[in-house]
């Protein structure tokens, strides 16, 4: 029925980016087991609401316009190689599902996939491209993972999270999962709680905060006033302290990879643009000292190497990972083309002491539900946009520079994925991804290097 609408531009654009900016606060700080849970339909909360409203405007808008369809298609083809990847990986996550032993299982899990990771993608490549928006979408990821570490510090003070005693009985899921996810989480054999904010699990916190770091610190540098400047720094430090207090490695190597990696773009783009500049120069030629100098104390000093490597409290979670790997490898080997979505882990059959199934690797996830050519395609989606990001931020302008610190997160995001099997904050990596398309098609009609380049008449265009 949509499709037989007529031609009638039908695009709310200005609703469109609220809507979509709203999520992007809302994904982080509303604690997903706080929802709805009616009879038949899924937890119905702030996030789900806001992106049930986005996906009917751009359903709608999708179906009533030539040109939003139009600008779609001419975003995504600005970078063909990474378009490539990203259709090869979603088409293996469809050709995937026959082969699953839960087939309805996995379809329900394959649409909810299109709609916070495709759709979101595709709608934020399409909406960045217009001036404003990737602005607005970068100062509320940052000022919202401040409020988040700024909950998690005292939520570690206080050993749980403040709002436990205040849960409405009708906004209480399944008390059991509710008790799992509000507990210390503590390691095998200590008793340190870890802090874990408004997410399920403290490694889901420390990964959300590794993927924002980048953003704080260009914030930060981008900054014009000393409170604001001020307030940012203080947000840094804010979320130092709380990926520490995660007691989760993947936290520490992401906030030093944050920071070697921004300060190595930043410094190579500023040479790059002033290259008698002694100042970015002496830089330059100190950052490898510096990343060897780290290297170097993270193997001699017991304490950073337990933080980066792990010590004895982390023996439990690597050997965990080595079992996995070993039980996995003969699973994805007799099947190569996957299990289909959803079912890693219950096609692993790895369970834990207490008898609880996980599986702690996504790229172990990867390989047992869409097979080599769906991990190759994802793989090379968020690890392979570097090639293009960095060539894209060397030429950035003013909002363009937002593409250096989306590449820095995706590529944390990659890092991490190896030692955490969860999607939770692969929304937000998709979001950052289409940002390296729409500053794409932004250079090249700044530049006058695209032959067709796309109108971007609408209403937002207009503001």
């Amino acid at each position: 029925i949509l499709w037989l609408l007529p031609d009638v531009d039908g695009v709310a654009e200005p609703a469109m980016a609220t809507l979509f900016v709203s999520f992007i606060v809302a994904n982080c700080l509303w604690p997903n087991y706080i929802a709805l849970d009616l009879p038949g339909l899924p937890w119905i909360n702030p996030p789900r609401i806001i992106t049930f409203a986005l996906l009917a405007l751009g359903v709608y808008g999708y179906a009533s316009s030539s040109r939003m369809r139009g600008e779609i298609a001419e975003t995504l083809r600005a970078i063909p190689l990474l378009n490539l990847a990203f259709w090869v990986f979603t088409a293996t996550t469809l050709l995937t599902l026959p082969l699953s032993d839960q087939i309805f299982f996995s379809i329900n899990k394959w649409i909810n996939n299109q709609i916070f990771w495709t759709f979101f993608f595709i709608l934020s490549a399409w909406l960045c491209v217009y001036p404003g928006v990737m602005a607005r979408v970068s100062r509320v990821t940052v000022w919202s993972a401040i409020l988040v570490a700024v909950e998690s510090i005292y939520e570690f003070k206080i050993e749980r999270v403040p709002w436990v005693n205040s849960i409405p009985s009708f906004l209480k899921i399944d008390e059991g999962f509710l008790r799992h996810v509000l507990d210390s989480q503590a390691r095998a054999g200590t008793d340190i709680y870890r802090a874990h904010g408004t997410f399920n699990v403290a490694l889901i916190l420390a990964e959300y905060l590794a993927i924002v770091l980048p953003f704080v610190i260009h914030e930060f540098l981008e900054a014009r006033g000393f409170v604001r400047k001020a307030l940012i720094g203080f947000g840094f430090l804010a979320i130092a302290v709380a990926m520490y207090l995660t007691n989760a490695r993947s936290g520490v190597v992401g906030f030093f990879m944050a920071i070697f990696m921004y300060g190595g773009f930043y410094i190579y783009r500023h040479w790059r643009r002033e290259k008698q500049s002694l100042i970015s120069v002496s830089i330059l030629a100190s950052l490898p000292v510096a990343a060897l100098a780290f290297g170097v104390l993270s193997l001699t000093w017991q304490r950073l190497h337990n933080l980066t490597f792990g010590g004895g409290q982390h023996e439990s979670s690597s050997m965990a990972r080595a079992d996995q790997w070993a039980l996995g490898w003969p699973k994805v080997f007799s099947n190569p083309i996957g299990h289909g979505a959803g079912r890693s882990g219950d096609i692993l059959g790895y369970f834990t002491p207490g008898g609880e199934g996980t599986i702690d690797t996504y790229f172990l996830s990867l390989l047992l539900e869409y097979g080599f050519v769906g991990f190759i395609a994802f793989v090379a989606l968020f690890a392979g946009q570097v090639i293009v990001a960095l060539r894209l931020y060397l030429d950035a302008e003013g909002e363009e520079t937002l593409v250096g610190p989306a590449t820095i997160a995706m590529l944390n995001f990659v890092v991490i994925k190896s030692v955490l099997s969860s999607e939770f904050n692969m929304p937000l990596a998709f979001v950052f991804l289409g940002f390296v398309f729409a500053v794409a098609v932004r250079q090249r009609r700044r530049l006058g290097t695209m032959a067709t380049a796309p109108h971007f008449t609408g209403a937002l265009a207009a503001r």
